[in-house]
């Protein structure tokens, strides 16, 4: 455990599992990652077209990058995370270096330690795909990466056919979070869809995908053609890629009608 100039680091172990914590909230397990990761990655890497460059921001373990590395077309992926102990963990750690397979140490991948909203509020770069994965918004400074100044941002630095990702947390305990993020995401105008999946280690979570050109029928529409078949996968399927973008009724009622967009101004 190490408190950093940002964050407190934690990694504990049960048995052969190791669970890494950020500010004592849970962040992945070994014992089933991939059914965060999978999710995380191949669904908006299918939604954007011809996928050349890909920026990622958070997820300094290195375990998005493990997975974005599957697609030979991809030239460049830019690891964005303001941590340089968390990317040292990613890039060093014994036991990340097994999980992520090297990821980090691969020649397509620039690791940039910085704040993910300076970096694309002061870049040039465009990118075919952005992948934001922080932590949960339980601070004024991590809200910034989920607000709709940031998604602007991304917005901007998305080539005309791009999408981007974020995590939305818990689809169950957090419903209100996952569908501002929605808002806010829409407001800033990206067409979005969201998907879930169980992680068992985590629940039942989130993420909303934001498209610059596909509404939400379309990309549902794409995603069933879908095909899987080269990519080395651990859990997702066919079957499983149509399922993340099905939703039952909200275990507690909520009204999204109500629900701000998320701002720096009004967090």
């Amino acid at each position: 455990s190490k408190q950093t100039k940002y964050q407190k680091i934690t990694i504990t172990q049960w048995k052969s599992d190791y669970w890494l914590f950020i500010n004592a909230s849970k962040q992945l397990c070994t014992f089933d990652e991939w059914l965060y990761h999978e999710p995380l990655v191949h669904p908006v890497m299918h939604l954007a077209a011809d996928v050349r460059d890909v920026l990622v921001v958070g997820a300094g373990d290195g375990c998005a990058i493990r997975e974005v590395l599957k697609y030979p077309r991809v030239r460049s992926i830019t690891l964005v995370d303001i941590d340089p102990e968390m990317t040292k963990i990613g890039k060093e750690h014994l036991i990340f270096r097994a999980l992520n397979k090297d990821a980090m140490h691969h020649a397509k991948v620039k690791i940039i330690n910085q704040d993910a909203f300076t970096f694309l509020e002061k870049g040039t770069q465009f990118f075919d795909v952005i992948i934001a994965d922080f932590p949960d918004p339980l601070s004024v400074e991590v809200n910034r990466l989920y607000s709709w100044e940031f998604y602007r941002l991304c917005h901007a630095q998305l080539r005309p056919n791009g999408a981007m990702i974020t995590q939305a947390a818990g689809l169950h305990f957090s419903p209100l979070v996952y569908r501002c993020i929605d808002k806010t995401m829409q407001h800033a105008g990206f067409n979005t869809l969201p998907i879930h999946n169980h992680v068992y280690t985590f629940g039942e979570w989130a993420w909303i995908i934001g498209s610059k050109k596909l509404d939400k029928t379309r990309m549902k529409a794409r995603l069933s053609k879908t095909s899987l078949k080269n990519i080395p996968l651990r859990w997702l399927t066919q079957d499983a890629l149509m399922g993340l973008t099905a939703f039952g009724r909200d275990i507690v009622e909520t009204d999204s009608s109500q629900i701000k967009v998320n701002t720096l101004q009004n967090p």
